[in-house]
């Protein structure tokens, strides 16, 4: 293999792999919180996901963090099954 083919595989693997954890990272990230109700009072049935599966939870209607999905399908998306 010629030189500059080499160079360009590695660096296309390389941009590859540094794309792909950016996105996996940014995922973990939102899963990896835990399950937050928040502050208020409301009760907004919601899913979250508890690190083995996504539950149903009352979330406050406000405060809490990212680990809050309107459907069950959209936390698997999200987070796994």
């Amino acid at each position: 293999m010629s030189m500059r083919l080499s160079l360009l595989l590695v660096l296309s693997f390389s941009v590859f792999i540094f794309s792909w954890s950016g996105y996996v990272d940014a995922r973990e990230d939102r899963c990896l919180q835990e399950i937050d109700p928040g502050m208020c009072m409301a009760l907004i049935w919601s899913y979250g996901w508890d690190g083995e599966r996504c539950v149903k939870f009352g979330y406050g209607g406000c405060g809490g963090n990212s680990n809050r999905f309107d459907t069950r399908e959209e936390c698997i998306m999200a987070c796994g099954n």
